[in-house]
């Protein structure tokens, strides 16, 4: 049998977490599968008698057990007859995946809310927290839409940063990172930045709090490129704790929090000031580094 297939009956027997063909696909490719210590890199090869093979994974290589809509906890930030924002939880994809058994922001929310209409105008990582807004009629899709293609929307994020190469900021400094990010080759290709050929990225950052290892960093992201805030802080050498797809080294997911979006209100232009909770984990982490728990935001 072949390798691949053969993985993917043992866990679909053990189900202990959620898994597909595809998926071990990409760790055989990425050599997580050993053989006597040397990685095994060909999903298609057969497995002889007698072999013992070893799958070698990590925290974040593993997915997080499907949620059920009973699972979820995101609480309603606002809501009137055009538009509902809500507080995101960390680990759940804001709109549908390529899994349709996995559980996401955009249909848990209109089902449970029974919406008729339900329309989405921008998205949150799955690891990152906060707010996020929906439209619910169709009278604010053309307002909320030129609000973030305009940037008209004010977006204050709060990560919690690992020192590596260099030491953090002092508190209350702030910095500012305009670049071009354009994403690397292949389906899986991460972001970086180059020097011609990308999409103009830009950034505003201040530093709220620093401890030895850690600091909680303010980030006020002026364009909306993709993992802009995660690419900035990791080529400044402060990843995201818990970010291994650019140099954290903590495990964990990743912890940034859209903590507060400012707008006019797409249909009356009445001004919004949109925030959500800290999540606990966020908090958790903040308090074992001694880091403020409060921070008042700040402007450059």
């Amino acid at each position: 049998m072949r390798v691949d297939h053969w993985i993917f009956e043992q866990l679909e027997r053990l189900g202990e977490f959620p898994v597909t063909r595809s998926l071990i696909r990409k760790w055989i490719l990425d050599g997580k599968l050993k053989l006597v210590h040397s990685p095994v890199r060909l999903p298609t090869r057969f497995a002889r008698p007698g072999e013992k093979f070893v799958l070698e994974l990590d925290d974040r290589d593993i997915p997080q057990k499907l949620a059920t809509n009973g699972d979820i906890q995101a609480p309603i930030i606002f809501r009137d007859e055009y538009i509902v924002a809500v507080s995101k939880p960390p680990g759940l994809p804001s709109q549908p995946t390529l899994d349709p058994r996995r559980i996401n922001l955009f249909d848990w929310l209109k089902s449970s809310q029974g919406f008729e209409y339900l329309g989405q105008h921008h998205r949150l990582d799955r690891d990152t927290s906060g707010v996020i807004v929906f439209t619910i009629s169709e009278k604010a899709n053309k307002g909320l839409a030129d609000a973030f293609k305009e940037r008209q929307a004010q977006k204050t994020y709060l990560a919690v940063v690992e020192k590596q190469s260099k030491p953090f900021p002092a508190v209350g400094e702030s910095f500012r990172v305009k670049n071009f990010l354009k994403r690397g080759e292949g389906k899986a290709g991460k972001m970086r930045s180059v020097r011609s050929g990308g999409d103009v990225a830009e950034t505003e950052f201040i530093v709220l709090g620093i401890s030895p290892q850690r600091a909680l960093v303010q980030a006020m992201p002026k364009t909306g490129r993709m993992h802009q805030i995660r690419v900035h802080l990791s080529e400044l050498g402060f990843p995201i704790v818990g970010d291994r797809d650019y140099g954290a080294r903590t495990p964990g997911r990743t912890l940034l929090h859209a903590a507060e979006l400012v707008l006019n209100h797409p249909v009356t232009q009445a001004p919004l000031v949109l925030k959500a909770p800290m999540p606990q984990d966020f908090i958790e982490c903040l308090t074992a580094y001694r880091l403020p728990l409060g921070p008042e935001f700040k402007t450059p």
